[in-house]
């Protein structure tokens, strides 16, 4: 029963699965990928003019580290930025909502003057 239920689930939010963010969200993340492959290569040419010869490896694995917590930190900030539309975008139907039930209450009442 467990895995009936698990497998409704599963149907369902494959069903409700938007094909065209799918293919926009997997072309927007090759090209993340290739600009990442272009900076890697600056950082690393960089890196190689910079520092001395013979101690490179060390300032390769702290561009590492840095461009690392660099990105994890714009991904917790666009993580963030996003919830915040969304409960904005649900604060804003919430709003809407309540402004057709006034509209319809006032429609209702001035039907009662008229």
């Amino acid at each position: 029963m467990i895995l009936m239920a698990d497998s409704n689930e599963f149907e369902k939010a494959v069903s409700e699965l938007k094909i065209k963010d799918i293919v926009i969200t997997s072309i927007i993340t090759g090209l993340g990928l290739l600009v990442a492959l272009t900076w890697r290569d600056a950082i690393q040419l960089t890196i190689n003019y910079v520092v001395p010869h013979g101690e490179g490896l060390l300032y390769s694995y702290l561009a590492a580290i840095i461009i690392t917590v660099v990105s994890v930190g714009a991904g917790y900030l666009l993580i963030r930025v996003q919830r915040l539309n969304l409960e904005i975008a649900r604060a804003i139907r919430d709003v809407n909502r309540n402004n057709e039930k006034v509209v319809k209450k006032s429609v209702r009442i001035q039907g009662r003057f008229d």
